[in-house]
């Protein structure tokens, strides 16, 4: 080897230096994983948020499609009876802080906080349910649900019918 190869140095890095650019790195790293833990916990409080606005839609979906389709609706008890035909058709049944379905046998429960029912019945008929309103308790947040139902003439007819002959 010729002397001119011997005296050359080799460039490498300073342990001062290799060990500044590992501190750095942590500490990226360490603010990469905690921005990804608070990411992923707000995804989490919003996809439970919206499974529970989810509930509440689906109740009250359920609760007016009930109401268009029975021929006439009984209350007692925090019980609605939905009648089809003469027949006890489906129910909704109200608790403190659930609202169970039965649909002929098959339950589906909702878990709802809901406040107190207040029923309205039908000026012209009084046996006849008319509209039904409570309200939903959601974090600090009331939200009203009212639901009407619109009778068609003959079963108003038939009602005060039946209640006279009573």
């Amino acid at each position: 080897m010729t002397k001119k190869g011997l005296n050359r140095r080799l460039k490498s890095f300073t342990l001062t230096e290799v060990i500044i650019s590992l501190a750095i790195s942590a500490i990226l790293i360490s603010l990469v994983v905690k921005l990804f833990t608070i990411f992923s916990d707000a995804q989490k409080n919003n996809n439970r948020i919206m499974s529970d606005y989810e509930e509440i839609i689906r109740t009250e979906y359920l609760l007016s499609r009930l109401m268009s389709e029975s021929d006439s609706i009984h209350f007692n008890d925090h019980r609605l009876t939905f009648y089809k035909d003469n027949n006890e058709d489906k129910s909704l049944s109200f608790y403190d802080s659930l609202i169970v379905f039965n649909n002929s046998g098959s339950f589906d429960t909702f878990h709802l906080k809901i406040g107190e029912i207040h029923i309205e019945f039908n000026p012209f008929a009084s046996s006849i349910l008319q509209s039904i309103s409570f309200s939903v308790f959601y974090s600090n947040q009331v939200l009203p649900i009212n639901i009407i139902k619109q009778y068609e003439g003959r079963i108003i007819v038939n009602s005060q019918i039946y209640t006279n002959e009573n």
